[in-house]
């Protein structure tokens, strides 16, 4: 448990320079008027993520390329979230596709 902490601690440390870090740079650009100003910190950071989720396709879709198709995008609600899509198929479209 103590070693765990420690390592929250340590990786908090980090983050916490690297962020004031930004900001006192930011902050030497402007002038000492006093006062709040608007700033910016930016930081490139790249991640894979991957997510599931459910297509529909009707029937016919895609052989007449001019032929345009609507989009119905289903915002479920937070009782199925997760990574299991058989629970977003108890509700909304999925449901009436099934």
């Amino acid at each position: 448990m103590k070693a765990i902490r420690s390592a929250c601690l340590v990786w908090i440390a980090v983050l916490g320079v690297g962020f004031l870090s930004g900001w006192s740079m930011a902050a030497e650009r402007t002038t000492g008027n006093g006062g709040q100003s608007e700033q910016m910190f930016e930081k490139e950071i790249t991640k894979t993520a991957s997510l599931r989720y459910l297509l529909y396709l009707p029937k016919g879709y895609g052989e007449k390329k001019e032929q345009k198709w609507p989009l119905i995008l289903f915002l479920h609600g937070a009782g199925e979230r997760g990574d299991n899509l058989g629970v977003v198929k108890k509700h909304g479209p999925p449901k009436l596709v099934e």
